[in-house]
């Protein structure tokens, strides 16, 4: 069966279709996204920002985008090496941060503009660097981060009763074996073996729990405001909750095809 990949690109403000493009379903979406600005013809016009999620970053698209001044929003892993460089240097301004981007309050940020080396492969196999100077924003979801932690909690608790009443780490789950492997510790007690949570351990595992980031590139206010920049990069779910809406509620995930003699 021959699979196609659909690539649309709406406008955040007001959902409006801009344009649609078809490339092979075998192409990955870091690679797909490039294609499809080209084939749009999206380069040609101006002021425009581009927003994607952290599926479509990567070097090679910083640099399409960058050397042909097409600002843009993209959502990029925290784990990412030079993005944790930065992070660890301001982690506690993220945590202490009173920037509220969100309507509800519950999201807070910080910006850090930096100069980074993008690096890419050009056709004939040598690399380029290209430095220059974005924004690196860090979003920290406060809700989202008291959940993971309480959820952590709840299932720790479980464990360790179920451990002091006897039952081995081998009786457990395979993800709760890796739990108790990696939070549970035991000490003695009266010639009694007792297991208790690692409370250092916990709190080093969830000090990122919440916290992402957006590379933002451009001279446009969305791209040098903490709280637009947010907002502007959030909008896109509107977006992406009309197409679950088309997949689940309108047939949209029923496959069709025509063809001229059909």
């Amino acid at each position: 069966l021959v699979t196609i990949k659909l690539l649309a690109l709406y406008s955040s403000e007001n959902n409006a279709a801009l344009g649609f493009t078809k490339q092979p379903g075998n192409i990955p979406d870091v690679v797909s996204v490039k294609n499809a600005i080209s084939q749009l013809g999206v380069l040609t016009s101006k002021n425009i920002i581009l927003v994607t999620d952290n599926g479509f970053y990567s070097e090679e698209n910083a640099c399409f985008l960058i050397e042909n001044e097409m600002g843009f929003l993209m959502r990029i892993e925290i784990d990412t090496k030079w993005v944790m460089k930065h992070l660890e240097d301001c982690l506690e301004n993220v945590l202490d941060s009173s920037c509220s981007c969100s309507e509800k309050g519950y999201v807070v940020g910080v910006t850090k503009t930096v100069v980074h080396c993008f690096e890419k492969k050009n056709t004939n196999g040598t690399e380029h660097t290209l430095r220059k100077r974005i924004q690196l924003y860090f979003y920290l979801d406060t809700d989202k981060r008291t959940k993971m932690k309480a959820d952590l909690s709840v299932t720790l608790t479980e464990i360790l009763e179920l451990i002091n009443n006897g039952m081995p780490i081998t009786g457990l789950s395979p993800e709760g074996q890796k739990l108790a492997n990696k939070y549970i510790r035991y000490k003695t007690v009266r010639k009694n073996q007792i297991a208790y949570i690692d409370d250092k351990a916990v709190t080093e595992d969830c000090k990122y729990n919440g916290i992402f980031a957006v590379v933002g590139y451009g001279n446009y206010p969305q791209v040098h405001n903490t709280k637009l920049a947010f907002r502007t990069y959030i909008n896109r779910e509107h977006i992406e909750d009309h197409f679950r809406a088309e997949k689940q509620s309108v047939d949209g995930n029923t496959v069709r095809s025509w063809y001229g003699d059909n």
